[in-house]
């Protein structure tokens, strides 16, 4: 007889049409009619005598074949066993659950492991297509937009002749799939996305096909009329366990199945088996919301609309319902902040390539890309400190628009992190847990006493800039504070505590890079305006904090900045005799440090470093007052950090309730991109490698999140 499978993959054969309404009978009823049924309605099909159903003993035997996907996503494909076909398995499917995937419609490049467009519809430089259009696989990056399909076609060969010929077509009636015939196997289908390397890809795709590069490696459209499995595919299932692993990218939207039939020499199908399949946007599978109109300037009116914003986030979460997975719970939430210089249409980008990432590493958490306004002014790279001040007044929004998201984990890439952990420290937002990545805040802020170190041995700390090393630290923006009672404002015009609640109030999850190239480490050098446009993007953390105060002036021996506090001087108030006024005060034209470190009193009206705009009145009997309005403001721009920032710099164990991790381990990163060179800076983890090198790599990274996290 032939056997109905109801799984993954549903395998039919004709006259056996009763099989499903018997299935609801008592066990011993259902059995003795089942055969009732058989034996009166089946007929042998009419097909030719070689065919297979008129082997001897064949009519008696059970012959499927089935689709299978790696559902759950654990690196194996799960089917149950020929004595126990229906079973349950993890990685079940049906027509009211289908196997759910994205269209791959982004822009890996062919030739990179670091680099691409991951913003979603975003046409290539190869032949101008989308990646699905260039009938190949556009490297190692472009693997986290397949999936494999396995089919097991158990004991079907060892019941057919050898010497009798059988066609095996795949089907999809929208041509929305293309298809590579790989040599991976069920136990390890995460094989594609965690262990090919460039340049060896025989456990990919096996000597009989393999390519120079991935993207010489043929796809092939599944059409309506069907494509042909190639014999030395199918003679390479028969040597693994009867079992074969299809690699599948998505090139269209569908809801239509994938569809195997197995024809005989005549042209007979004899065995069909279909696979359930969801096929959609990346862009459909996830919440995205807009709150960069929450990024206000310190005095400015909010009119901000939460009320709006969360109504479009909840009626997007409820239309996740109708297309994520059933295994997907909207009780467990995870959200992504990108970080600075970011702007909408790579905010896309991130929110796409990080849910991609997680999802592959097994994550069922509905997922949110929220997109704030990290790339004010232009260009936004000459506006950092704009950006901080705008980052600090995003969260006041925070808990309003997230707070309907239960169970919590926040993700903030960089500069996204000042946004977090102002709203956890002054706003009343408690995410389940906080995952740092990346974070361009000072170590200070978390714990007042992690300050950077003394790296050149020259008694300063290696933040603070070489200028004001003949001066009382006492006369440094830094230290402003300490001239005033707690009560005042301008006591909280400093970075160390500004977040000291943040480790107490959430669950803390730091991962950082001591290869951070952005977030490099001090040595207790000046930055010079050379090497700013030399290494532009390099060392932007010592850049931005010991240029603050000391702004261009045409022929002046400083970079661009800005012009209050920060590493400048006050000249109106202290400079020596031979100040001409002319350009931007310089040490020389101050008086002498031990006249300086003198000075006592008179510096809370008169500081030695670069005064604030007369008219915030910062330093008169409204000083206070005007240090709470213009709080961010001021902080942003007026005080440096005298630490490392946190994305570099492990957490110190003093801060007890915090897991840090560092990314630029060997232990934790997975090999490492061969074209980004052999010496040991080019080795290291990158400000924004998590998103950008290719999952292969960093993979670590997201399975941790998903353990941690608790999002299975």
């Amino acid at each position: 007889m032939c056997f109905i499978k109801i799984k993954a993959a549903k395998v039919t054969c004709r006259n056996v049409f009763l099989f499903r309404g018997l299935l609801s009978l008592p066990l011993s009823l259902s059995s003795s009619l089942l055969l009732l049924v058989l034996a009166l309605f089946y007929r042998a099909p009419s097909f030719a005598q070689d065919d297979v159903s008129s082997i001897d003993g064949v009519n008696n035997t059970v012959l499927h074949v089935e689709f299978g996907v790696d559902y759950n996503r654990d690196g194996q494909i799960d089917f149950a066993s020929t004595d126990e076909p229906f079973k349950p398995t993890l990685d079940d499917v049906s027509v009211n659950n289908p196997y759910v995937f994205w269209l791959n419609d982004d822009n890996d490049y062919h030739n990179s492991e670091t680099d691409g467009n991951d913003v979603p519809g975003t046409r290539g430089h190869r032949r101008g297509e989308y990646n699905y259009g260039t009938k190949g696989i556009d490297g190692t990056r472009d693997l986290i937009d397949f999936f494999p399909i396995a089919i097991n076609f158990y004991n079907f060969f060892e019941l057919i002749p050898e010497n009798k010929a059988y066609t095996f077509i795949l089907k999809h009636e929208d041509f929305a799939l293309n298809i590579v015939y790989s040599s991976m196997t069920t136990d390890n289908s995460h094989y594609y996305l965690k262990e090919v390397i460039k340049g060896n890809l025989e456990g990919l795709v096996g000597s009989w096909q393999l390519p120079a590069e991935l993207h010489t490696l043929t796809s092939h459209t599944v059409t309506r009329e069907g494509i042909k499995l190639p014999n030395d595919f199918i003679e390479q299932i028969k040597k693994k366990n009867n079992q074969g692993v299809l690699l599948a990218e998505v090139r269209g939207k569908s809801s239509k199945p994938l569809i195997l039939e197995i024809k005989n020499k005549a042209g007979h199908v004899i065995l069909t088996a279909e696979l359930p399949l969801k096929l959609v946007e990346v862009e459909d599978m996830y919440a995205q919301v807009n709150i960069r109109g929450a990024a206000f300037a310190d005095g400015e009116n909010n009119d901000f609309d939460i009320g709006a914003v969360v109504t479009a986030l909840t009626t997007a979460r409820e239309g996740l319902a109708n297309i994520l997975p059933k295994s997907f719970k909207a009780d467990k939430n995870i959200a992504l902040l990108h970080g600075f210089d970011v702007d909408e249409q790579n905010a896309t980008a991130w929110h796409a390539e990080v849910f991609k990432r997680l999802y592959q590493s097994g994550s069922n958490a509905y997922y949110t890309g929220v997109t704030w306004l990290g790339n004010a002014g232009f260009p936004a790279k000459l506006n950092y400190w704009g950006n901080v001040e705008g980052a600090l007044n995003t969260a006041t929004v925070i808990q309003g628009v997230l707070s309907t998201l239960p169970d919590l984990t926040i993700v903030a890439h960089s500069l996204g992190n000042m946004v977090i952990s102002e709203a956890i420290q002054n706003h009343n937002f408690t995410p389940s847990n906080y995952f740092m990545l990346n974070p361009s805040v000072a170590t200070e802020a978390y714990l007042a006493s992690q300050l950077a170190g003394d790296v050149n041995n020259d008694g300063f700390n290696d933040m603070s800039h070489p200028e004001w090393h003949p001066y009382q630290q006492r006369l440094w923006s830094t230290d402003w504070f300490r001239l005033f009672e707690l009560t005042d404002g301008r006591n909280k015009l400093t970075w160390q505590n500004q977040f000291g609640l943040v480790t107490t109030r959430v669950n803390v999850h730091q991962f950082y890079s001591s290869g951070d190239e952005v977030l490099a480490h001090s040595q207790g050098e000046a930055p010079t305006t050379w090497g700013a446009i030399k290494d532009y993007g390099d060392n932007a953390w010592i850049i931005q904090e010991k240029f603050k105060g000391r702004q261009i002036d045409f022929g002046s021996r400083f970079m661009a900045g800005n012009s209050i506090g920060g590493w400048g001087f006050n000249c109106d108030d202290w400079a020596n005799d031979s100040y001409l006024g002319i350009l931007s005060c310089a040490q020389s034209d101050m008086i002498l440090p031990n006249a300086a470190n003198e000075l006592n009193g008179e510096l809370r009206e008169r500081p030695f470093f670069r005064r604030a705009n007369d008219e915030l009145d910062l330093y008169g009997a409204n000083g206070s007052a005007v240090a709470i309005t213009f709080h961010n403001h001021l902080l942003s721009r007026y005080v440096p950090a005298l630490s490392h920032a946190a994305g570099s710099t492990g957490l110190s164990e003093d801060v007890t309730a915090i897991y840090s991790v560092d990314m630029n381990t060997n232990d934790f990163k997975k090999d490492w991109p061969v074209e980004r060179g052999f010496d040991d800076d080019d080795q290291n983890w990158l400000h924004s490698d998590a998103k950008d090198i290719a999952y292969r790599y960093v993979y670590t990274l997201y399975d941790l999140w998903v353990e941690k996290g608790d999002l299975k």
